[in-house]
């Protein structure tokens, strides 16, 4: 086995298991894993990160047992809070990859943010396409209406789409700019995106795609 295959295996939480010839995910949430998010709370501290694995269970129980429409979750079927672990429905479905489906996230993204959660972790493989967008990982979502925490949101699911399109500055381009036109951003939301406490952050974007970035939030 190879070493990035032994750490990767140290903080893998879900596994998808066959249960009466249904397919399910089985989630725990280990120490392993909170030992990441132990250090991500720690450099970026403009989001509430949780790394004790009971809080990140609380949290993402309560986002998928709310009364979504526009948007889909897992069916949570079974909890077991002495081992911190769920049972819930596997979500079958498509990366994020079409024009429609980042104007679809963009909306997505509105309702949760008008409903008063912020996610915290938006990384682009925590969606899916299934007639409408799923959220399948939601272990740093918070209940909040601050609006710093919607904009750094946006500012984390830039980075990783930043990353996605690393060789395709043209893609990247396009993607950001049907994401945030279908999210609408309030001016509020526009002037935290890149605000000096998100700095940490901001210095991890190629500089390519953050110079467009200045130049889009300039436009809203």
């Amino acid at each position: 086995m190879k070493l990035e295959d032994v750490i990767k295996s140290l903080y893998l939480q879900s596994k998808l298991v066959k249960l009466e010839e249904k397919e399910i995910v089985i989630k725990c949430y280990s120490t392993s894993a909170g030992i990441k998010w132990y250090f991500i709370s720690s450099f970026f501290k403009s989001y509430p990160y949780a790394s004790d694995p009971k809080e990140r269970m609380n949290r993402e129980i309560d986002f998928f047992t709310r009364s979504w429409k526009e948007i889909g979750t897992p069916k949570i079927i079974d909890m077991d809070y002495d081992t911190n672990c769920i049972m819930r429905d596997y979500i079958k479905g498509r990366p994020i990859e079409r024009e429609e489906d980042f104007a679809m996230l963009g909306k997505a993204f509105k309702t949760i943010h008008e409903s008063g959660i912020a996610l915290g972790d938006t990384k682009i493989e925590n969606f899916i396409i299934n007639e409408k967008i799923y959220i399948i990982d939601a272990e740093q979502a918070i209940e909040t209406n601050d609006e710093k925490y919607f904009a750094w949101d946006i500012l984390v699911f830039l980075l990783f789409l930043s990353y996605k399109y690393i060789n395709d500055l043209k893609n990247f381009e396009k993607m950001t700019k049907v994401f945030l036109d279908s999210y609408n951003p309030t001016q509020r939301e526009v002037s935290h995106i890149l605000n000096i406490e998100n700095i940490g952050l901001l210095t991890l974007f190629p500089p390519m795609s953050l110079n467009f970035i200045k130049k889009i939030t300039a436009e809203l």
